[in-house]
């Protein structure tokens, strides 16, 4: 709840301001006025992006988010989910790369995969200092298809990985925090993975970034 007003509180402000701004008892420039918009379109994206959080996650826990299990060329998805974060990258000035086979194929629901893959991405540039790199790897064994999301940032304290992928738990829980959240977008990628027969783990040292290791089948289930 607390989450959910914090953004509520700068978007009715906002507004007030604006009403205020019409009822002529403040002036405001041009750039004032956008600067206002901003943080309430901001905001609202925020609210939008909790929401929608909570919605997946109940969902998911009563397995009730439809799963399209369908074969999908792995290297066309993850340049699709780095591409959709390029802007992201650029205003971080965080650089990235990808290593992995053009012929390599996965089982995998697209639309789902993708949002296991931007949550993931979302954490590393969160988490990473500028002029830093984000790697993505993918590899295949005898049976399953390996991709590994790779970060120099803050990395994780050792107390909290066991908990990391647990419903609500966020590594910082003050709300002195520079990074909000409600502490979903993790256990939602381990429900997601778990409905495709995947797998997900960490590697982290404080202070020399993280290593997502995801793990999925290559061949869809007849």
């Amino acid at each position: 709840s607390h989450e959910l007003k914090t953004p509520m509180a700068s978007i009715l402000g906002s507004l007030k301001m604006l009403k205020d701004l019409k009822n002529g008892t403040l002036d405001l420039n041009a750039e004032e006025q956008d600067e206002i918009l901003r943080i309430a379109i901001d905001n609202g994206e925020r609210m939008n992006r909790i929401i929608g959080d909570l919605l997946n996650f109940n969902k998911l826990e009563r397995k009730k988010l439809p799963m399209i299990l369908e074969t999908h060329n792995l290297n066309e998805l993850l340049n699709n989910s780095l591409k959709s974060f390029s802007d992201f990258f650029n205003q971080r000035k965080i650089s990235y790369s990808l290593d992995a086979d053009s012929k390599l194929t996965i089982c995998t629901d697209k639309d789902r995969f993708h949002q296991v893959i931007g949550n993931l991405l979302d954490n590393a540039i969160k988490y990473s200092d500028k002029g830093t790199e984000v790697k993505l790897i993918a590899k295949e064994s005898s049976s399953n298809i390996m991709i590994q999301i790779i970060d120099q940032g803050q990395g994780i304290p050792e107390g909290s990985k066991k908990n990391l992928f647990q419903s609500f738990y966020q590594v910082d829980a003050t709300d002195s925090r520079s990074h909000t959240g409600i502490g979903l977008g993790l256990s939602i990628c381990r429900l997601i993975l778990g409905e495709m027969s995947g797998t997900i783990e960490v590697q982290s040292e404080e202070g020399k970034g993280s290593t997502f290791t995801i793990l999925l089948p290559k061949v869809c289930p007849v």
